[in-house]
């Protein structure tokens, strides 16, 4: 909007005529972005009394009070926080001085200025009568300014001001520090060495910013000062500032203090061996990673520090912070843990003892190698993956994107400077960039902290030369810019320049564009700014600011980028093209129905604009009996061959039970599983070009095609993949084949669990409070809690698996769990409508195994507990369900039976249930599939559940006719590639040796065996053991003996956690069930040892397709590619060796680390240099990095000019001996 005190826009007006209609009246309020706004006050003291009142008492959720000139910036937590705030803010201002107790600070000057005489002259009076004015008025300190520890300071009283002097014509590139200066009626101090225009008068020694005092600027707003003219500085003993006493004496440094000389306040990075001191309070650091290279730019990053804007310090952290919470969230870690971000990348890292680590933000590949350079395996990006000690990891130049981040599981140790352990290149506070030969250490040890599981991209990443897109809101100072100026900010598709750093995206026009013209004559007075601003110079090329940005500027702000895009913002790299489109503030959809869609995933309503949506269905007031059976006649369709759309473990189930039925099997696979189980257990397998999901499992295109080869008429999904695809199900169904699964419309009603969640309502099943529908907003969804209470659940409506659930415990996070959920949505399932419930606390998972045919039969086979979780993933399941009562155990049956007659379901499904300590029930899901746990509830009812799947789907009745009786009970223990001593991180690699136990009651569904390999692109679950007693303690005690005989070797396993849990009475008890879905996490405590083949592997190896001709007709192959270099170079250990890496520019050679333009030669051509010396000196991204020699030896240059471009990798010398 623009900037007008109403906060939503103008209805029927486009965004240039409510920019334009506003312009003339005076707004005290202005908006500045979706959480923030300027207030407007009548002169400057109205602004100090105005910010020493909200310091004081600050309005509630407010995180920053900027003051300036003639206005003061509020910005808040949530657009609610900031919308209940405008209403009351306006009235703030005419409230009068909070009657702040003021402390008055003394500060010695040298009056011998270079500007003296200017400012003498300026003014008409003498250079002794200038020191006299300056000397004798009682100065206020008004507000912070470009630096920390730069306080405008104004004359008490106002109408009193010594005199009013222009800044320099030419400002100086370099202002001492200490230099005491003045500027239009406004004095000050500069803290440390840096650009200024202001006209200096004299010097100091007094040390305005240090980090060591409890608070570190030494004139803070509201403060007193008076300059006190002396004939030399005396050299004084440094001792602790007494901050509240109510006169200071500036000649009093504190003992950590830099003198005014030094220009950085960067804190030294950790260096060496030894441990560093923690403060108090802090967990133990241990040893982490060493920097072999920082690459081009290195910085420790959290969220930042809010709250100290007042003082010169911007909020800062990291540029990326959505990347920066996603790598924290894949390690373990808390979200304000301190992460490397990685600008262009370069960065090389050795582990110092085994590590978890996960690469966020840009597509940047990483590579890990041992200590003699060998390519060990390549890390799956946006996953926890190890690296283990003396190991190296190389983060390579991103494709798109600009910035990458690397976490490390435990945190990175560092001082906390204002409460934030983040770098600001622009203030200097904060850990120094990082250099070769530092030292990241761990910051606390993890124990057996979760990591979590790989993640989808938070957005389609910018990348040069394309279009990245970003949602603006006007304002604040939009109305220095007609209709024409904010159409052409809105239309033009600006060029991101090379001039870009962390402080702020630098646009240039088109070629064919213009630049942004004002139509207000003048300046305007500094006032604040926040993340996402665009300023508008004279030039009228926008600047889009960045984490590390000015608090406050004199340019006029035209619009903000929503916060929600600002990560978008962060990644935009050089050579990208951005369009910026108008969003309403509230619900941050466009203005114009015909924008395009923003980068990063929008929010729900936005989809539901742009997606017709079935209408909402109003639960009646009086539920309706369940649907009547089907009386009309079923098709019967023999099955005969059967696609299995899957792979591993399932693929292989299917397969076997297809042979038992009397009808073929069809596998596919993918290039990592062209050696596994599933291919030689099925009758026939055809190959899936490629290896990540998207592009076989996932491929419908290719699927199909395959059946039609193969002769298959009918496909079975399995679980996961595209097993409750409704699309993927009507696809089979109109290609002539069978689809064993329920009714593509069933899937797509159940599988939106608002649409289920209404048929459970229905059914009369069991459930918690929840919204009717989508909510819209994270306002919505706030709305909800306050009614209902919390904790609350935000579920993505299309989402299962665990995906898309955040849990709000702080009415303060719903905002951020919203958007997190709906990014989490849409990336996973293309849709990002979210619903919110109230969340049960410590609740058992119970399901129920429904069968349905065609006939109108629906039995609920039996019941399963699967409360043993971590990250929302099943590990041990059981059945039936264990110490529920008999109404319990009946609600259950009869609610699954009412919500799949309701639903008109057909196949095997499972309804799924919470039930809380007090034994409240809810309903949860409908899973459209077979579920990874069916194997318990057959060995308990004697029924195969895939062989009822097929006679359902070929339109026969199925073999029950009632609900079973269960007999015994039988548990399931998933063996996943994990290892749970470092959070169950997964670890793919070769199975060396697969052994299953044997005795009564036990069976293996595996999909491994001994040399299979676990490839790292899917998931880790290779087997499950499946164990039967005559009762629960029967079973337990089997299933002790099992796993403590069963072998795996050559990947981690969970085997060590499940013998574990058997240990705990938590789980084992006569008594009753003491885990619940989060008990993992919350209480589970064994420590394990990390497996010795723990991130052991390399890649999974792929194969080169090749034509051959068999009795006269072309047939591809496709050969592993180490059999297919060693046949090209004549076989042997030589042939086979082509297969690895490609060869590198030689041990002699000096590359470029980064891309960019060779600035200078260091090195002579022919001269000798030593290891570590200077040979060339490289610029990118507006930074210099110094290329040095990797060894000693002669140089020789390659012909390449200084100007010149260089890409990264290029070989600039040789040395030789």
């Amino acid at each position: 909007m623009s900037g007008s005190h109403a906060p939503g826009p103008v209805p029927g007006a486009s965004a240039a005529d409510r920019c334009v209609a506003g312009s003339p009246t005076p707004r005290p309020l202005r908006w500045a972005g979706t959480r923030a706004f300027l207030l407007e006050c009548p002169s400057l003291a109205d602004v100090v009394a105005l910010h020493a009142r909200l310091t004081a008492e600050p309005l509630p959720g407010q995180t920053e009070a900027l003051a300036a000139a003639e206005t003061l910036m509020l910005a808040f937590r949530t657009r609610a926080e900031a919308v209940a705030a405008a209403e009351l803010a306006p009235s703030h201002v005419a409230a009068g001085d909070a009657g702040q107790d003021a402390r008055t600070v003394e500060v010695d000057v040298v009056y011998d200025g270079e500007d003296l005489a200017a400012v003498a002259e300026l003014t008409g009076l003498s250079e002794e009568a200038v020191v006299a004015a300056h000397a004798d008025t009682l100065w206020v300190g008004a507000f912070g300014g470009f630096a920390p520890g730069f306080t405008y300071c104004t004359a008490a009283d106002a109408s009193a001001a010594p005199f009013d002097v222009p800044r320099r014509e030419s400002p100086r590139t370099a202002v001492p520090a200490g230099s005491v200066a003045v500027a239009g009626t406004f004095s000050a101090v500069y803290p440390r060495t840096s650009p200024g225009g202001w006209q200096l008068l004299g010097r100091t020694d007094a040390v305005l910013w240090d980090l060591d005092r409890e608070r570190p600027a030494l004139i803070r707003p509201g403060d007193r000062v008076r300059y006190r003219p002396v004939r030399a500085l005396a050299s004084v003993s440094r001792g602790p500032l007494p901050d509240d006493d109510a006169r200071v004496s500036a000649s009093q440094p504190s003992s950590g203090a830099a003198s005014p000389g030094e220009g950085s306040e960067h804190s030294a990075p950790t260096t060496g061996s030894s441990e560093p001191a923690t403060a108090a309070g802090e967990p133990t650091a241990r040893p982490g990673l060493s920097v072999v290279d920082p690459g081009m730019q290195s910085l420790l990053q959290d969220l930042g520090r809010a709250g100290h804007g007042d003082l010169g310090v911007a909020f800062s952290g990291a540029a990326d912070k959505d990347a920066a919470r996603q790598a924290n969230r894949l390690v373990g870690n808390a979200p304000d843990e301190a992460v490397v971000e990685t600008l262009l990348s370069g960065l090389s890292v050795t582990a110092r003892g085994l590590q978890v680590l996960a690469l966020t933000g840009a597509e940047a590949r990483a590579v890990v190698t041992d200590a003699a350079g060998t390519v060990l395996r390549r890390p799956v990006p946006r996953a926890p993956f190890a690296l283990r000690d003396g190991e190296t990891l190389t983060v390579e130049e991103p494709p798109a994107g600009l910035r990458t981040y690397l976490a490390l599981r435990g945190g990175i140790h560092a001082r906390a400077d204002l409460g934030s352990r983040s770098t600001d290149v622009m203030s200097g506070i904060g850990p120094a960039p990082l250099a070769a030969g530092d030292e990241l250490v761990r910051r606390e040890d993890p124990g057996n902290r979760l990591v979590g599981d790989a993640e989808p991209p938070l957005r389609r990443t910018p990348r040069a030369g394309h279009t990245a897109v970003l949602r603006i809101t006007l304002g604040p100072r939009d109305d220095w810019f007609d209709r024409d100026g904010i159409d052409l900010l809105t239309s033009q598709e600006w060029e991101v320049t090379a001039e870009s750093n962390r402080i702020g995206v630098r646009l240039a026009a088109p070629k064919e564009g213009k630049a942004l013209t004002r139509v207000r004559e003048g300046e305007l007075a500094s006032e604040g700014v926040i993340s996402g601003a665009l300023q508008v110079p004279p030039s009228g090329l926008p600047v889009l600011f960045l984490a590390d940005h000015p608090v406050t500027g004199g340019y006029p702000v035209i619009a903000v980028v929503v916060r929600e895009d600002l990560g978008a913002a962060a990644q935009l790299p050089p050579g990208a093209r951005l369009r910026l489109i108008p969003v309403d503030p509230e619900t941050l959809e466009p203005l114009d129905a015909d924008a395009p869609e923003p980068t990063t995933p929008p929010c729900p309503s936005w989809r539901r604009r742009r997606r017709p949506q079935p209408p909402a269905t109003t639960p009646p007031p009086r539920l309706p009996p369940p649907r009547p059976p089907r009386t009309d006649p079923v098709t019967a369709r023999p099955l005969t061959k059967v696609l299995i759309a899957n792979r591993g473990e399932i693929a292989v189930r299917v397969a076997r039970a297809c042979r038992d039925h009397g009808i073929g099997s069809v596998a596919v696979y993918a290039d990592p599983d062209a050696d596994a189980m599933h291919v030689a257990v099925a009758d026939e397998a055809y190959h899936l070009p490629g290896s990540a999901s998207g592009d076989t499992y996932l491929d419908m295109d290719a699927l199909l095609s395959v059946a039609e080869r193969s002769g298959a008429d009918a496909v079975h999904p399995g679980y996961g993949f595209l097993s409750e695809n409704a699309d993927f199900a009507q696809r089979v169904i109109d290609a002539g084949l069978t689809w064993i699964g329920p009714a593509p419309q069933v899937i797509r009603d159940l599988g939106d669990k608002i649409t289920a969640r209404s048929i459970a309502q229905r059914a009369g099943a069991p459930l918690v409070p929840g919204s009717d529908g989508p909510v819209a907003s994270p306002a919505e969804a706030r709305a909800f809690a306050e009614e209902h209470g919390l904790p609350i659940a935000v579920k993505a409506a299309f989402g299962g698996g665990g995906r898309g659930i955040k849990v709000v415990r702080d009415l303060e996070e719903v905002e951020d769990a919203f958007a997190s959920a709906t990014r989490e949505a849409v990336a996973a399932f293309g849709r990002g409508e979210c619903f919110v419930e109230r969340f049960l606390d410590r609740p058992r998972h119970v399901e129920a195994q429904v069968l349905a045919d065609g006939h109108g039969t629906v039995v609920v086979v039996g019941t399963r507990d699967c409360s043993l979780q971590r990250r929302n993933q099943k590990l041990v399941e059981e059945a039936p369900a264990p110490f529920l009562t008999d109404e319990q155990r009946t609600r259950i049956h009869d609610s699954a039976r009412a919500i799949c007659a309701e639903a008109g379901y057909t196949g095997a499904g499972t309804v799924e249930y919470l039930v809380a300590p007090d034994g409240l029930i809810s309903f949860l899901e409908v899973n459209t599939r077979l579920q990874v746990e069916h194997p318990v509830t057959e060995q308990t009812a004697g029924v195969d559940l895939v062989r009822e799947q097929f006679r359902i789907a070929a339109g026969e009745p199925m073999s029950l006719a009632e609900d079973p009786a269960p007999h015994g009970h039988a548990f399931e223990f998933r063996l996943n590639a994990e290892d749970p001593a470092v959070g169950f991180l997964p670890s793919p690699g070769p199975v060396e040796h697969f052994e299953a136990p044997t005795g009564p009651g036990l069976r293996m569904d595996a999909g491994v065996r001994s040399g299979s390999v676990v490839p790292g692109e899917y998931d880790s679950l290779m087997a499950k053991l499946i164990v039967w007693g005559e009762d629960r303690p029967q079973a337990l005690r089997r299933a002790q003996d099992a796993l403590a005989e069963l072998r795996i070797e050559g990947v981690p396993t969970v085997v060590p956690f499940h013998r574990a849990v058997l240990e705990q009475d938590a789980f084992t008890s006569e008594d009753g069930l003491g885990v619940y879905t989060t008990w993992i996490e919350s209480e589970f405590a064994a420590e394990f040892e990390a497996s010795e083949h723990l991130a052991a592997a390399g890649p999974a190896g792929s194969r080169t397709q090749i034509t051959v001709d068999l009795d006269g007709r072309a047939v591809r192959l496709g050969l592993p590619d180490a059999l297919y270099a060693a046949l090209m170079h004549g076989g042997g250990a030589a042939g086979a060796a082509a297969a690895g890496e490609p060869e590198g520019p030689g041990e002699d050679a000096v590359t470029a680390s980064v891309a960019g333009t060779l600035v200078a030669w260091k090195a002579e051509e022919g001269v000798v240099v030593g290891k570590g010396e200077p040979v060339a000196v490289l610029e990118a991204m507006k930074m210099e990095t110094v290329v040095r020699a990797h060894r000693s030896g002669t140089i020789t240059r390659q012909q390449i000019d200084e100007g010149a471009t260089v890409q990264r990798g290029q070989v600039l010398a040789t040395i030789t001996d």
